[in-house]
């Protein structure tokens, strides 16, 4: 008898061993993660999430510290491979406080930057930093030139949640005391146009849900194929935007579409409604 549930025990170890080979060789090839019923258990036991466990490994709600979400991996390794120039000009839309800006000037000592930040409170702070070779200005992006009311909490004025969608506030937040602000739009196109800037190097956009409307009010820019690299979050705001990843796959046809992840960027490929994940994630789109 103990030696049948002797057999019995290491074949059981063996299947184990089998499993978790062939979970790691998923997980290095960042393919589809299938989870059979004994792992399901397992993960159970060991208090793991199957959904965390797979978005670990592409890059999705890691946190919004870079250091998790992969962001210092890609200024200080991914970044300065995809620039071809030695002071690269850089634009931070949703710049905040200036947290991100900070980031850039450690990796990319030589860059000059352009940052947005429309918020009263937060462009202040933002200002105060008095960060290096960095212009502030005090305009939202989007893709018509003009005025619009920016959201926050309204306990925590220049949060990095403000936002061009009140909506967000209610379905995503949940807050039961919401501020607005007037603030002066532009458009990439059109600030560009009046500071005489033929080239961007790299576009970041952080604007909770219109980062899209960002890249609409750019089009001369990305028809002259001016900007080299885009970097945009992509997150449950989307779904108060109405915005889809296949948007930005059109609006920018001649780019390839990474993830940004803790080890590298991964390589989206060609749409693929999989990839419509509405949850916190960093995209790169790199000119061809």
């Amino acid at each position: 008898m103990l030696d049948i549930m002797a057999v019995a025990f290491s074949g059981f170890l063996f299947s184990m061993g089998g499993m978790f080979a062939k979970l790691t060789r998923l997980r290095k090839r960042f393919r589809t993660l299938v989870i059979s019923p004994l792992a399901l258990g397992l993960c159970k036991v060991l208090g793991i999430k199957p959904r965390r466990l797979f978005y670990d490994q592409i890059g999705v709600a890691m946190g919004h510290q870079p250091e998790k979400s992969g962001e210092i991996h890609f200024l200080k390794h991914e970044l300065p491979k995809l620039l071809n120039r030695s002071r690269p000009l850089v634009f931070d839309v949703g710049a905040n406080q200036g947290d991100y800006a900070e980031l850039v000037r450690e990796y990319l000592p030589q860059a000059k930057i352009i940052a947005f930040e429309p918020g009263p409170a937060a462009f202040v702070r933002l200002q105060n930093r008095r960060l290096q070779d960095t212009e502030a200005f005090p305009y939202a992006l989007a893709d018509k030139a003009g005025q619009a009311m920016l959201y926050d909490h309204g306990q925590q004025e220049g949060s990095e949640h403000a936002s061009l969608f009140g909506e967000v506030f209610v379905d995503v937040y949940h807050s039961r005391q919401v501020q607005a602000h007037k603030v002066k739009v532009m458009t990439l196109d059109g600030f560009c146009q009046q500071a005489r800037i033929p080239r961007i190097d790299f576009l970041k956009i952080d604007v909770e849900g219109a980062e899209l409307r960002v890249l609409q009010g750019a089009k001369k820019l990305l028809a002259q194929g001016a900007i080299q690299v885009v970097q945009f979050e992509f997150n449950e705001m989307n779904v108060t935007a109405r915005v889809f990843l296949k948007d930005f796959y059109d609006l920018l046809p001649d780019y390839d579409f990474f993830r940004v992840t803790p080890k590298g960027l991964l390589r989206l490929g060609e749409y693929h409604p999989k990839n419509e994940i509405f949850a916190y994630q960093n995209i790169v789109a790199v000119r061809r």
